[in-house]
């Protein structure tokens, strides 16, 4: 369980690793290869939540949940959105952010960016308990059968552009069925032997190599998978998944040791991601984008120091006798 645990704090490194890759380059090809981290993420938030509800009931963990993402995410937008008036006030310039772009930050649609994942693990949140229920309730073969019948649903109203015609569809619906799928499977890993990992792997990874076939044969070229990301399709996903389990496969057999560095990044996921988010616009700003190796590695050093500080001053905190309950808000 303990090595088991390590490998998990691995793959969440290597998965918020990729997501802020993905913020700094532009090129096509790294961009594929790292296509799978989302979608990894989320399916090991779906392995985890089993363990966590074990603990509470549904409202318990909804509110958890709530204030362990959306609590955080509201609190460092209205840092951010306080610090461009006072760099306004400073420089004597123009307001840096639209009440357009500030509103739809908050309802974490896009805004100033970056915020969408944090719906994702949210909307996924709401409909875990219902998942794993049906889990410990249906066998396998009738488990398979459901997620083949969910993943054919959503295809058809992805193809059809059914969830474009309402913003409830485009920005709730599309995600919530697209990556409930993704929380089903990881719901399934807890169960799953290194086998079976294995099995997924190559049943995800001949998905991907069929659809991936189909689509050059319509386009005449390589479609890459982040083209059906918005929202996330069987081909986004299949090769997401893929990866992921040949991975999570990969870690098993490796067992590597611990390293202190990576615990840490992998119970501070949220924060460094929250803190990579300015340094990202204090790069564009300042910094050449060709450059972007350099910016990549100096974003991802800033925001791992940051928190590593944040950490710091909470414990500090904790000993004054400081509310508790505030302080969680900003760990993690």
């Amino acid at each position: 369980m303990e090595k088991r645990n390590y490998n998990i704090d691995i793959l969440k490194t290597i998965g918020l690793f990729g997501i802020i890759l993905a913020h700094v380059c532009t090129n096509q090809i790294i961009m594929q290869l790292r296509g799978f981290d989302v979608t990894m993420l989320v399916l090991l938030s779906g392995y985890l939540s089993v363990q966590s509800l074990k603990k509470i009931k549904y409202i318990e963990y909804v509110k958890k949940r709530f204030n362990r993402l959306i609590l955080p995410t509201w609190i460092f937008l209205t840092l951010i959105f306080a610090g461009g008036g006072v760099i306004t006030l400073l420089f004597h310039i123009n307001y840096p952010f639209t009440f357009r772009q500030i509103f739809r930050s908050y309802i974490l649609i896009d805004g100033i960016g970056y915020v969408w994942i944090i719906r994702v693990y949210f909307l996924c949140a709401l409909i875990t308990p219902i998942l794993i229920n049906l889990n410990n309730k249906l066998d396998k073969k009738h488990i398979y059968i459901l997620i083949s019948a969910i993943i054919a649903f959503h295809e058809i109203l992805a193809h059809f552009h059914i969830y474009s015609l309402n913003p409830f569809f485009n920005y709730i619906l599309s995600y919530l069925i697209g990556y409930g799928i993704v929380t089903f499977i990881g719901i399934m890993l807890n169960d799953m032997s290194h086998i079976e990992k294995k099995r997924t792997s190559i049943i995800f990874l001949g998905i991907y190599l069929t659809l991936a076939t189909i689509y050059f044969y319509i386009d005449g070229a390589y479609r890459f998978t982040g083209t059906m990301k918005y929202p996330p399709h069987l081909y986004f996903i299949s090769y997401a998944l893929a990866i992921s389990f040949f991975l999570i496969t990969l870690l098993d057999k490796l067992k590597l040791n611990r390293i202190s560095i990576i615990t840490f990044i992998s119970s501070s996921t949220l924060w460094i991601y929250l803190w990579h988010i300015p340094f990202i616009y204090i790069m564009n700003l300042f910094f050449n984008q060709n450059h972007w190796i350099i910016n990549y590695i100096v974003v991802v050093i800033l925001s791992v120091i940051i928190v590593y500080i944040q950490n710091k001053i909470i414990k500090i905190l904790e000993t004054k006798n400081v509310n508790n309950k505030i302080l969680k808000i900003f760990k993690g």
